[in-house]
Order: C-alpha cells, then structure tokens, then sequence
C-alpha cells in the first residue's frame, strides 16, 4: 500500500497502545493498598495520592484526541502528495497530466502565496519556489507542480473539506466510495440500529470525523469536560483508521494503471472461479498478502493472496525459477475474463 498509510498506521498503534496504558494505570490506581502489605506499599500509596491531585483523566484524553487527529490529517495531506507523485513522474510534460491537476495547480499555488505567513509553511514552502515552478509548468511544460497546494485548508478537516481537498486531484465521490467499507458500516448498524445504510446523508455515516476535529477544537481551546470513556475512545480510532484504510485503497486503486509496468502479468491462468486462482508463474517470487491487480471491465480491483498451495501443499512464499503450476487463494472472487498481475510488497 501507499507509505503514507503505513506511517499513519504505525502512529494508530501506539496510539492504542497509550490508551491500554492509561486503562493499565487507571487500574494500579484504584487499587485498595490500605490493608495490604506489599512491600512498597507506602511508597505506592504515595504515589496515588499524588495522581489523584491532577486533573489526569483530561490530559490522557487531550493526549488522544490530539494525538489521534493529528495522525489522521497528516496522513490525508501526505497521501495527496504521495499520489501527485506518482501521477507527475510519469509524466514529462505538464500538458500531459490530468486536466484538473493542470487547472488546480495554478488556482491554488495563487491561493497559497497568500498563506506562506502561516507557521505550517514558514522554512518549507517559499514565494519564489511557488513562482518558479509554475513558470516551469506553463512556460516550459515541465512536470513541476506546488504539491503543497493541493493539502491547503482553510478549516479542520471535517467532511466537507475532505471531500473538497480530494476532488481538487480527481475524486469526486470518495465519500461514498468510503461507505462500502463494510467495518465501518456494521459499526454503524451496531451502534444505530438496521437502516438503509446506504441513503443515509454522509455527515450522519461519517458524524465521528466531524466529531473528531470538534474534540480537537474544544482541547485546543481549553474547554475539556465532555471527556469520552476509555471504551469510546478506542471505537473512534477505530473508526478513523477504517476511514483512513479505505482512502489508501481508493487511492491506491488509481494508481494501478501506474504500477503496471512495474508489475507480473500472470499470462497462462488454468482456472478462475470462487477465490481461487489456478496459474503458471515462472521467475518470480510470490508471498503471502502479495497483491494482484486485477482489470476487470476496463477497471482495476486490488486482492490480495490469502493462501499459496503447490501440489497440495501450503506455502507461505514461493520462489519459480522455471515455469511452475500454482494455486492462490484471494481475499476477493475472480470473474471470467479477469487478466491478473503481481504486485509484490
């Protein structure tokens, strides 16, 4: 997948693992040492009383919120350049890029020389690099497009300025591309009750990203009392890496026609049907949760290889030095027609 995602990953982590600390801690906390007799009981004892005289609970709930949506824009801006990147490199020519990144590329480099005061560009992004690239694009056709540009936002990132920064670089629907991930939604069902999930209006589908940077605001101003219990704060990073996951695979998903080159094309396919993939490989390594891009109608799916078995035998990688028959079981159906190339991770 896109690196951007695996760095916010990464920080999703040990954003959970904060709070199973602080559900630890709670928990050393309220323990009765009063008629005990361990060893360091009075130094312990010390030490609850000292906890108990601050405000504890809202500094490990600010750190969550703030840590949490932190992550979450910083991966949205990153995995918009990210994408720019591989779309620009492919291309030498400005003229050749996508229309509405030629048309964005100028309205909102103009745009952001009128921020470079703000902190989040000081030291980064100058006037005249600005300038420089966008003589570069419409005078010398040259691929040098403001990347910062298309992160630009003038508010918090809530739903609607989430919609408005992806389709400056092409997605127009991503929204409701997002409610086809079915986590999120039997989240929603879980929590709401049977509905048409799918009619619903996205601010209801999607009410915890408006609610994060809600949370994010009240913290930064100093409002701290609608504090969420250990339990909820969980289920809203969940949420928001099921959000964040789905992007990276719609982003991902576009950049495929990109990738092909660097690609397997799987050409002899002895059988397609359920999950299962019957095919001939030869010199190239294959591993499990491998990734095959799979054109289906003119379109392109990702799956990814659950299960490798040659001769009946399971694998977790296999390396074909020669031509060899093999089995891989996908986390998706294979269609008739379906032509399939190997991405490695």
């Amino acid at each position: 997948m896109l690196s951007s995602y695996d760095k916010f990953i990464n920080r999703i982590r040990q954003i959970n693992e904060y709070i199973d600390y602080v559900y630890c801690c709670d928990s050393y906390l309220n323990l009765k040492l009063d008629k005990t007799r361990c060893k360091y009981r009075k130094e312990l004892m010390q030490f609850q009383d000292l906890i108990k005289q601050i405000p504890k609970r809202q500094f490990d709930y600010s750190v969550v919120i703030i840590s949490l949506y932190g992550c979450f824009e910083q991966c949205i801006e990153d995995l918009i350049k990210e994408y720019l990147v591989i779309i620009v490199n492919k291309y030498n020519r400005y003229s050749e890029l996508p229309k509405n990144i030629q048309d964005n590329n100028v309205n909102l480099s103009i745009i952001l020389l009128t921020k470079l005061d703000q902190s989040k560009y000081i030291g980064i992004v100058s006037k005249e690099n600005i300038i420089n690239n966008l003589h570069e694009c419409i005078y010398n056709n040259k691929s040098r497009i403001n990347y910062d540009s298309f992160c630009q936002h003038n508010a918090n990132f809530r739903i609607q300025t989430i919609s408005e920064v992806f389709k400056n670089i092409g997605f127009n629907n991503i929204l409701k591309e997002i409610t086809k991930n079915e986590e999120l939604k039997n989240i929603y069902l879980k929590e709401n009750g049977n509905c048409n999930y799918e009619s619903l209006e996205l601010n209801n589908v999607f009410s915890f990203v408006n609610e994060l940077a809600d949370r994010r605001n009240k913290i930064a101003h100093g409002s701290i009392d609608d504090i969420l219990q250990i339990e909820l704060q969980k289920v809203l990073v969940k949420k928001i890496e099921l959000f964040m996951q789905e992007i990276n695979k719609i982003i991902f998903k576009k950049t495929i026609p990109y990738r092909i080159g660097e690609s397997y094309k799987i050409s002899k396919v002895y059988e397609a049907k359920g999950k299962l993939l019957c095919c001939q490989i030869s010199n190239i390594t294959v591993k499990l949760m491998d990734i095959l891009f799979i054109k289906r109608n003119d379109k392109f799916e990702l799956a990814k290889i659950i299960d490798i078995e040659i001769e009946h035998k399971k694998n977790k990688s296999v390396t074909a030095n020669e031509d060899i028959d093999i089995g891989l079981k996908l986390d998706i159906n294979t269609k008739p027609n379906d032509e399939y190339w190997l991405y490695s991770v």
